[in-house]
């Protein structure tokens, strides 16, 4: 019987440490937060702080050796040519390599659509463009359709596309071909 008591004793001295140790930490944390607030002047919270830090590190960042001075420097070179590659692609080339990248990722970005780009320049640049009418054609709007005599002047064709690899300042670039035949070539 008297084991059972100093047992329970036991398990309420160690309870009561506990929470003693428990509630000494929790009056600390409190006490160290009521300090600093009254050293931080007002309206200034401990995000702010870190933020306005944060961006004057990025914007004038320190440097402890050459290396990381060079390698910012190519970081920014990298950047500038992505933004100007970017900027300076025609909105139809721009429309095809994002699809393409979008297929491949349902996420991408500008560095991946440049990327893509610049890998397949040639193919992008030479893609036939999309008939204008095509793309404001009214599917409710009647157009006229050729008659049986003019269907027999024109003689109609077959148009496709075909990839070869052909050699641009030395070096192999696949170019997109555009191969049109009509029924007398057939």
């Amino acid at each position: 019987m008297r084991g059972n008591k100093f047992r329970n004793f036991k398990r309420f001295l160690w309870s009561y440490l506990a929470l003693m140790t428990i509630m000494l930490c929790g009056s600390i944390a409190l006490s160290s937060c009521d300090k600093l607030k009254s050293v931080r002047p007002v309206g200034e919270t401990p995000d702010s702080v870190f933020v306005a830090k944060y961006v004057e590190a990025i914007v004038n960042p320190t440097f402890s050796s050459v290396q990381e001075l060079k390698l910012l420097q190519s970081r920014l070179v990298e950047e500038y040519s992505i933004d100007e590659t970017f900027r300076a692609m025609p909105e139809e080339v721009l429309t095809n390599v994002a699809t393409v990248c979008l297929k491949k990722d349902p996420l991408a970005t500008k560095k991946d659509i440049v990327s893509e780009y610049l890998s397949n320049r040639a193919v992008y640049d030479n893609l036939p463009e999309k008939a204008e009418s095509s793309l404001h054609n009214n599917p409710n709007e009647a157009t006229e359709s050729p008659t049986a005599m003019e269907e027999q002047q024109k003689p109609v064709g077959q148009v496709s596309y075909r990839y070869v690899i052909d050699t641009i300042n030395g070096k192999p670039v696949k170019v997109c071909i555009k191969e049109e035949r009509t029924y007398d070539d057939q």
